[in-house]
């Protein structure tokens, strides 16, 4: 009987552990913060009282991060990861400029997006869009003189200016081809090379964003510098001028810079979330969980010293969450494409957690389930951009060497590596008048295909002949 007496406290007490440990805590409600505290604070779930601590030391967890983080050399002031740039230097007024313009004239046709060497154009379709940039030519000047400038810092910061920023590569691309298309091959790869120079400006801003789109800007160009040697055929001259062009002004974009720049960008934003009213800190955190949702219903207007203190020790834990996070990242960018996965993933794996506040207002969470996969294969497309290079200045050494010699040569001349293994790219002729140059790729089994295939759009290669032209789409003529 004593030992059954003695057994109740024990059951009782391991009944009341399991439901502390299975129930959930509460989730973070930014519209109603003070129910939120007072339920976080009554919470005996084991997950709950974690996150209490997790916040109640956040003060001390930052001042570690925030030295650990300068140690490794990652700057936290927004004006020292990205100095003022001089006006002189910047390209934004000419491009707020060049915006204007174009935005009065007629718009090119839509075909003009396809412009390439695979398409086959009326002489009628290309004089239309010849006249579009005829009537554009203020605008076309500008672009010029603004991809020519060195950097790039628009005074709001707005992303949306990026659009824009495509569109003129695509510009740029179109009117390369006609200039092509009239024999003007080198008044075509000196005009797309600037293409290369809104690339290099984008990415002077060291984000992810930036690096993403200077990315995208970098194939276009490359992609029509492959379309100027299809139009010019074994032209040594040409030849010649591509390769020495595409060396000399394609930009080196670097991920680790664009990551250590982000931090300073991130740290901006979480200072400005310790001064938001409860409206301003509900929406923050609205736009890194649902960022399609409505406003939301604040129930407060203002915090009380003791909500306040809440919300600051809050976000010193969510900024030092941050900072560890980053810290790897950077660490891991330049590390080879395995180990940069790995990293990415674990850091990707800790997030979102929606009963954790330290979580819902660190800036890793709005770009997690999109930026992160991409950025953990950044290597695959950091190589990839790499070997388009290397194949398209192979090609061109090839045609060149036909140009002088009438014929293809029966191995690759120069030094042309493949990024993916550091070994000569491939090669092969096919017959007397064809050859294909080739990157393996990430697998290392991409062997160029067959004679008369183009279409691999994740794969590095020149194959030549051209492309035999195709229709313009029925949907592009509209």
């Amino acid at each position: 009987m004593s030992s059954q007496r003695a057994f109740l406290p024990l059951a009782a007490g391991l009944v009341l552990l399991a439901a502390a440990a299975s129930a959930a805590p509460p989730r973070p409600d930014f519209t109603n913060l003070p129910a939120y505290i007072r339920a976080l604070n009554q919470s005996r779930d084991l997950q709950a009282v974690a996150i209490r601590q997790e916040i109640a030391d956040g003060p001390a967890g930052l001042a570690r991060q925030r030295a650990a983080t300068e140690a490794a050399g990652i700057p936290l002031d927004l004006r020292q990861a990205q100095p003022p740039v001089p006006p002189d230097r910047n390209a934004a007024l000419l491009w707020e400029k060049w915006d204007a313009l174009r935005r009065g004239h007629v718009r090119l046709p839509n075909y003009a997006e396809t412009l390439s060497a695979g398409y086959a154009y009326t002489p009628e379709q290309l004089a239309r869009v010849q006249q579009v940039f005829d009537e554009n030519r203020e605008a076309m000047d500008i672009l010029r003189q603004a991809a020519e400038k060195p950097a790039l810092a628009f005074p709001d910061e707005d992303f949306l200016h990026y659009a824009g920023l495509r569109e003129a590569a695509r510009e740029l691309k179109t009117e390369s081809y006609l200039l092509a298309t009239q024999g003007r091959y080198a008044d075509a790869v000196a005009d797309q090379a600037l293409g290369f120079g809104i690339a290099k400006q984008i990415a002077s801003r060291p984000t992810l964003i930036n690096y993403l789109v200077g990315n995208a800007i970098e194939a276009i160009t490359l992609g029509s510098m492959k379309d100027i040697l299809y139009l010019a055929g074994p032209n040594a001259a040409v030849d010649a001028q591509v390769q020495q062009t595409i060396p000399a002004a394609r930009p080196v974009l670097s991920l680790k810079r664009a990551l250590t720049g982000e931090v300073s960008y991130s740290l901006a934003q979480i200072e400005k979330m310790r001064s938001a009213s409860p409206a301003e800190l509900a929406s923050l955190a609205q736009a890194a969980t649902d960022p399609s949702g409505n406003p939301p219903q604040v129930k407060i207007k203002t915090f009380t010293p003791e909500e306040r203190r809440f919300v600051n020790n809050l976000l010193d834990a969510v900024e030092a969450e941050y900072l560890s996070q980053m810290r790897r990242l950077v660490s891991a960018a330049d590390a080879p494409g395995p180990a940069r996965r790995a990293v990415f993933a674990s850091v990707q794996a800790t997030f979102p957690d929606p009963t954790n506040p330290v979580h819902t207002l660190n800036p890793t969470t709005q770009w997690n389930q999109i930026l992160l996969p991409v950025f953990g294969r950044m290597d695959e497309n950091d190589n990839r951009l790499h070997a388009q290079e290397q194949v398209t200045m192979a090609g061109a050494a090839l045609l060149a060497e036909k140009g002088r010699t009438g014929a293809f040569p029966a191995a690759l001349p120069g030094d042309f590596l493949d990024p993916f293994t550091g070994k000569p790219l491939g090669y092969r002729r096919e017959g007397d008048n064809g050859f294909v140059v080739y990157s393996v790729g990430p697998d290392g089994k991409f062997n160029g295909g067959r004679p008369g295939e183009y279409i691999f759009p994740l794969q590095a290669f020149f194959r030549y002949p051209g492309p035999t032209p195709k229709p313009v789409p029925t949907d592009m003529l509209k």
